[in-house]
């Protein structure tokens, strides 16, 4: 199926703009993090759950990185795009798994 050039350049905006959403959300998850690393005023704001509140940002930045780049592949696809999709895809289930272990490590722990 071929895209017209107006629909390609509405897809590459789409695409853009998600990748922008992304940062913003890593900037804030990071400032916010900062803030309660920095304040640390109860017991559910440590390090560890500052680090795992950025995580947590870092996992929706790439979930929105995921989209950019579904709808780049959707405006030219070809196979290495369908590899990096695929390979970013691999890279979000990993960090996912991670996580997870780290917040049935924390509650163990009763961090």
């Amino acid at each position: 199926m071929a895209w017209t050039g107006l629909a390609v350049d509405f897809l590459e905006s789409g695409a853009l703009l998600l990748e922008v959403a992304a940062a913003v959300i890593i900037l804030a998850g990071g400032a916010v993090a900062l803030g309660r690393w920095a304040v640390r005023r109860g017991p559910f704001d440590g390090p560890s759950h500052a680090r795992h509140n950025f995580a947590r940002s870092l996992l929706l930045a790439l979930d929105f990185t995921i989209g950019s780049d579904v709808l780049s592949l959707a405006a030219a696809p070809d196979l290495d795009r369908v590899l990096a999709v695929g390979a970013v895809a691999l890279v979000r289930i990993a960090l996912t798994l991670i996580l997870e272990y780290e917040e049935s490590r924390i509650e163990r722990r009763g961090d």
